[in-house]
């Protein structure tokens, strides 16, 4: 025979065994752990199937009662409350073309026709005018629609004119007029 049939391994080759019979143990290992995961869901699963007739619970009849005659329940008595009603101050009386102290407020004539409180220049002071009827109550700042909305009054009787919004957006209340 010759000397090359006769091969020993080397100085190298237990090590490298060991690190191979280390790897196959931990996958092994792995696999062990695996199967026993799937084990126990598949237990867990068969528990909660439904129960076998063997284990299942019969109740008592339900008891039924014999009502004869039950007394009348008097109805609480509610009082009636009146809703809270929310005053507007009252608008001052006006006259178109008369004097008045309260520049942008709204007023009223004897016939209920809107009016304001408008400076007329330096000759004409303060005068009740003419506006146009008003969309009813507004909030400085908020959001109007031009279209539909000209004027409107602040809860404490300021007369206030939707002002278009740019490219066609929605309006805001402004001072007016």
């Amino acid at each position: 025979m010759d000397g090359m049939s006769d091969y020993s391994g080397g100085p190298g080759n237990s090590a490298r065994s060991r690190t191979l019979i280390w790897l196959l143990a931990a996958i092994l290992g792995i696999v062990l752990v695996a199967t026993a995961v799937v084990f126990a869901f598949v237990l867990a699963d068969s528990s909660d199937a439904e129960p076998s007739a063997a284990s299942t619970t019969t109740l008592p009849p339900p008891v039924t009662e014999t009502v004869t005659q039950q007394a009348p329940v008097p109805q609480p008595i509610v009082p009636t409350v009146a809703e809270p009603t929310v005053e507007e101050p009252a608008a001052p009386q006006a006259a178109v073309g008369t004097t008045c102290d309260t520049p942008g407020y709204v007023g009223f004539d004897a016939s209920g026709t809107e009016l304001v409180c408008q400076y007329m220049g330096a000759g004409g002071g303060y005068k009740w005018v003419n506006i146009v009827p008003s969309s009813g109550p507004g909030e400085l700042g908020g959001p109007c629609d031009p279209a539909t909305q000209a004027t409107a009054r602040t809860s404490d009787g300021r007369a206030l004119l939707c002002s278009p919004g740019p490219n066609g957006e929605p309006g805001i209340w402004m001072d007016g007029p």
